[in-house]
This record gives structure tokens, C-alpha cells and sequence, in this order.
């Protein structure tokens, strides 16, 4: 599993954990701020994933467009 799908997973499990309603205030609190990391950890995995993606596209056209004028 990469790194993103862990934080998706662990995310899922704190989302669960808050809509069971058996918690306390203070772990509801802290849940609440490790759900809020994970996002913004699982957002910036996923703009670093389309920057690289972008990329790979932009070399591949530009290895297309030199291989075309051959």
C-alpha cells in the first residue's frame, strides 16, 4: 500500500470513529485535527501526483512532436 492509500485508510478510520458517537469530547477533538492532517497530507500527495503527471505528458508529447518531424 503507498503512502497515500494509508492516509486514505487511517482517514476512513477516524471518520468512523467520529460517527460512532462513543467517544469523548476530547478524543473527538483530536480525531477531528488528525482527520483535518490527513487531508491536507492526501491533498498535497494528490497535486504532487498531477504535477508529475503533467509531466510525463508533457515529455511524452514533446518525444511525439520530435519524432514526428524525423
Amino acid at each position: 500500500m503507498n503512502e497515500y492509500e494509508e492516509k486514505i485508510k487511517e482517514l476512513d478510520t477516524v471518520i468512523a470513529r467520529l460517527e460512532s458517537g462513543d467517544i469523548s469530547l476530547q478524543e473527538a477533538m483530536d480525531l477531528y485535527r488528525r482527520g483535518n492532517e490527513l487531508t491536507v497530507a492526501c491533498t498535497e500527495l494528490l497535486q504532487q501526483f498531477r504535477t508529475e503527471a503533467q509531466r510525463v505528458m508533457e515529455e511524452t508529447e514533446q518525444f511525439i512532436q520530435e519524432a514526428s518531424r524525423q
